[in-house]
Parts: structure tokens; C-alpha cells; sequence
């Protein structure tokens, strides 16, 4: 008999907390969308509304024999694949596929951009390719550019992309 009076609240406060969480996340989504919008409808030049993003990036690996190469703009994320790291980037126009034997963490270190960041155990992104962004109860997801993939974001890493993402606009 306890336990079942004991089942009430205990309902009641996980489903108000999950309310509340898809609340916030979907109202950040819509405010970040409609800022991403607004921007991509534009009337400014790019380089007046986003920072630019030049310059090379070198991702070497863990036993410094691999490298890989290629503009800041090219990189669109980085997954981890147990021991190795899927660097994802556009060259010549279609999106590529390279794995690097290198921890994402170790990545992380090499990279020195304001817009790309960790966003998930197992992703760091480049939020200048990010076109739409997708919030319930369970966190954010981040749709790119020129892919059908959606990335997620951790609640830890949340507020944080939200914020960095408002500010491209």
C-alpha cells in the first residue's frame, strides 16, 4: 500500500520535468532556427554576419604518421570510432570520409576554432554547418548542411552550443 501511494508523486515529478525540459529545448531550437533563418535570408555579406572561418586545419595522429589537411571551412564534424576518429569533410564538392587512429580528445587539443566544438562524447562539430536545430525533452540535435545526418548534443554540452550558435546570427 505504500508503494503504490508512493508511485503518484514520484510520476508526477518526472513527467512535469520532462514537460519542462521539451518546453525550454524546443523554445531554444525555434529561437536558434529562426536566427539561422533569418541570417541565411540575409541581405549582408557573409563575412558581416559570420566570423570567418579561414585557415588550415592539421589533425595529425597518435603516432604522428598520419595527417590530414584541409581548410577550417572544409571540416564539417569529427566522430569517434573506438580508437580512431571519422573526420568528416567536403572536398571537390561531395561530402568525405577519413579515419584517423586518434582519440577525439586528443583531436579536441589540435583544434583552435571558436565555432568548432565538442558537442557529444563522440562529436565535435563546426556549427557554421549547422542549418537547423532540433530540441525535445531529451536534448538537442543538429541537422547539417549537404547531409542527412543529425548530430546530438549533450545536456552537458547544451547551453553551451545554444549560446555559440545564437551568436553566428
Amino acid at each position: 500500500p505504500v508503494a503504490l501511494l508512493g508511485i503518484f508523486p514520484v510520476t508526477f515529478l518526472v513527467l512535469s520535468r520532462h514537460n519542462r525540459l521539451f518546453k525550454t529545448n524546443t523554445e531554444q531550437a525555434n529561437a536558434v532556427n529562426q536566427q539561422l533563418h533569418d541570417h541565411a535570408g540575409s541581405a549582408l555579406k557573409p563575412e558581416e554576419t559570420i566570423p570567418v572561418v579561414n585557415g588550415k586545419l592539421v589533425l595529425v595522429s597518435e603516432n604522428g604518421k598520419e595527417k590530414i589537411e584541409l581548410d577550417t571551412e572544409a571540416l564539417y564534424y569529427i566522430e569517434t570510432a573506438d580508437n580512431y576518429s571519422n573526420i568528416v569533410f567536403i572536398k571537390e564538392g561531395s561530402l568525405k570520409r577519413q579515419l584517423l587512429r586518434s582519440s577525439l580528445k586528443r583531436l579536441e587539443g589540435q583544434l583552435n576554432h571558436p565555432f568548432i566544438l565538442r558537442c557529444h562524447r563522440a562529436f565535435i562539430i563546426n556549427l557554421h554547418h549547422v542549418v537547423k536545430v532540433e530540441g525535445n525533452a531529451a536534448g538537442y540535435k543538429l541537422s547539417l548542411a549537404a547531409t542527412d545526418e543529425t548530430i546530438p548534443v549533450s545536456r552537458a554540452f547544451g547551453p553551451f552550443v545554444i549560446e555559440k550558435l545564437k551568436s553566428l546570427g
